[in-house]
């Protein structure tokens, strides 16, 4: 009977096994099968561990307890099918610390989930309950084998703690990362890298200074500054998910933000700091590294910085607003804006009826908001329609609530261009290109509509994007794919200015400083707990620093191209054209894990 028992015991833990193998894989939260070994041993012993851990409890109590956690594990399962396509990346269990944001998050993800992932979902949920209810229901779960079962739980958990905090594998790209390890695993290391092992600045080495360059010994020259007068105007339009390449390799796509980079204060060289939207918001208004590894969303709420919108308000008179189509509870707009000097909102319910309706909507409600006040204003205009998913349900949702002309980029595309990018089929880039050609419209409308309000002639319009997106194959090996990869639109268009085109490097924390150097002319005088330059100065250095989910990367004019991870002295050169040697490169690289350590530190005093 006991051995009857036992057969039954196994068959339904295989059943269980077996179901949570094909969903994962089906929802394609397993990205490669090329590593299923590891995923396909891990999987078997937490579905023992966690089977065996809930036949401590009474019957009633573990099929309730059994229930619950599933649907948990499956709803979190679906928000990664839209989160790690994106973000290489499963989704931090820290977003959940607050509830509203949270809540908005989570909320504003289904959306982007195909229904019949949904069905999947819920099949694999009953399929589960049916057999975890069997387990139960026949009481067949001895004392010693749940002894077993539960040391072989720990053994595995305690063997992908050493796995995935050991040098090896720390360089991979994101997407190999991710595909490795899977969810489950990844949950793990997870706990275990964001609450029990982040290193302080000082465990890196020692003291380090924000202000000196980590790297970079060269001289850059002044610009000429632009006649701009005292108060004028201020809108920034921050494109969601646009890369610079996209104004590249013959693509056509954009060609009103091309002729803008043309005419404008543009760099091609520009970079983001991190890799979230809110982050892009904090870096650009804040001129502040975002944290490494966790959006300033989880950590900022409480926190109060010193920004433009402040600086502009208290010693120029400026009004500042926010637009979005999307709800200010998501990312925590409605906490972070005012903390960063931006009083009046205007988001989804209260001013936009519909979530992601066509940016043109959004920016013609700025404009309009603009004509209508009297003092200077800062307007902080945040893109949403090119967001991912890019696909066709997408671009009917669009024409939809926005009436919105929008199909599939049918322009120019190299051939030897389609290859390198991380996407599976020409189409998906054309779809991808395709969201890109109404965004270009609605950066039109906002000069349009500037024109015919009368305000052309006194107002900056700073347009950029917020974050890297779609990947090249081998961007950690291939300095033009990293390149590629990483860069993102970046122009100030002044009202009366020769403009011109920056090869020198940039990023976010650049813009602030940049616009009040050119407000103030030679009084000008940099912020404290500014980290950016005025792109108008003489400066040391022009040197980059991304960091996003512990990987950080470094760039200089030098030609060097450096990523690190904050946690372990692992490293990967991507580009090296002076010949640096290892204890060089170990140098730059422990300097480098200790600013963005330091910074961490002094985000969440």
């Amino acid at each position: 009977m006991i051995m009857k028992d036992h057969i039954q015991y196994i068959i339904s833990i295989c059943a269980l096994y077996i179901s949570s193998v094909l969903y994962m894989s089906y929802i394609h939260v397993v990205l490669d099968w090329d590593v299923w070994s590891f995923q396909i041993i891990f999987l078997f012993l937490f579905t023992v561990m966690y089977a065996s851990l809930f036949s401590l409890c009474q019957r009633r109590v573990a099929q309730i307890l059994f229930l619950l956690s599933s649907i948990l594990f499956v709803l979190y399962a679906l928000v990664n099918v839209v989160y790690v396509p994106v973000f290489h990346t499963i989704l931090p269990l820290y977003f959940l610390g607050d509830s509203s944001f949270a809540f908005s998050m989570v909320k504003d993800f289904y959306r982007e989930i195909p229904w019949h992932v949904y069905g999947i979902s819920v099949v694999y949920l009953f399929v589960s309950y049916i057999t975890w209810f069997f387990i139960g229901e026949k009481n067949i779960v001895k004392k010693k084998l749940i002894a077993v079962s539960m040391f072989m739980g720990s053994i595995v958990l305690g063997i992908c703690v050493l796995l995935f905090t050991a040098n090896a594998g720390l360089t991979e790209s994101p997407e190999k990362r991710v595909a490795r390890i899977g969810m489950h695993s990844g949950l793990v290391k997870q706990i275990y890298t964001d609450y029990l092992s982040t290193p302080s600045a000082g465990a890196v080495g020692g003291e380090v200074s924000m202000s000196d360059p980590i790297f970079s010994t060269r001289y850059v020259n002044e610009g000429v500054l632009p006649e701009v007068g005292d108060t004028p105007h201020i809108i920034f339009y921050q494109l969601e998910s646009i890369p610079a390449w996209a104004l590249s390799y013959g693509i056509e796509a954009m060609p009103f933000l091309q002729s803008l980079v043309e005419d404008g204060l543009s760099v091609n060289n520009a970079y983001p700091n991190g890799c979230h939207t809110i982050d892009a918001e904090f870096s650009t208004l804040c001129s502040r590294y975002p944290h490494s590894y966790r959006p300033i969303a989880s950590i900022g709420t409480e926190n109060d910085y010193y920004c433009l919108p402040h600086i502009l308000k208290d010693d120029y008179g400026y009004g500042t607003a926010g637009f979005h189509a999307n709800e200010s509870k998501f990312w925590s707009r409605d906490k972070l804006f005012p903390k960063w000097g931006i009083d009046n909102l205007f988001f989804v319910p209260d001013t936009f009826d519909t979530p992601k309706i066509d940016d043109k909507e959004v920016v013609d409600y700025a404009v309009q908001y603009l004509s209508e006040q009297e003092n200077p204003q800062m307007l902080y205009i945040v893109g949403y329609s090119s967001h991912a998913p890019h696909i066709y349900n997408q671009m009917e949702y669009l024409r939809e609530v926005s009436g919105t002309e929008i199909d599939f980029y049918n322009g120019p595309l190299e051939d030897e261009f389609i290859p390198r990018v991380d996407v599976p089929v020409e189409g998906d880039i054309r779809a991808y290109l395709g969201f890109m050609e109404p965004i270009d419209r609605a950066i039109e409308a906002l000069f349009t509509g500037l024109e015919e309000k009368g305000l052309r002639d006194n107002t900056i319009v700073v347009i950029t994007g917020d974050h890297r997106y779609y990947d090249f194959y081998d961007s950690l090996s291939n300095v033009g794919n990293f390149k590629d990869t990483n860069t993102v639109p970046f122009v100030i268009v002044f009202p009366d200015s020769p403009g011109g085109t920056d090869d020198l490097l940039a990023s976010h924390i650049d813009i602030a400083p940049t616009l009040l150097h050119a407000i103030e002319g030679d009084e000008y005088k940099k912020r404290d707990g500014f980290f950016g330059s005025s792109l108008f100065e003489g400066k040391v250095g022009d040197e980059v620093i991304m960091s996003c989910d512990k990987q950080i990367h470094l760039i200089t004019p030098e030609g060097l191209s450096l990523y690190t991870n904050q946690d372990m002295p692992a490293m990967s050169v991507i580009e090296n054209s002076r010949g640096l040697g290892n204890e060089e490169l170990e140098d730059v690289s422990g300097r480098l894990r200790g600013v963005v350590l330091k910074s961490n530190e002094e985000l969440v005093e």
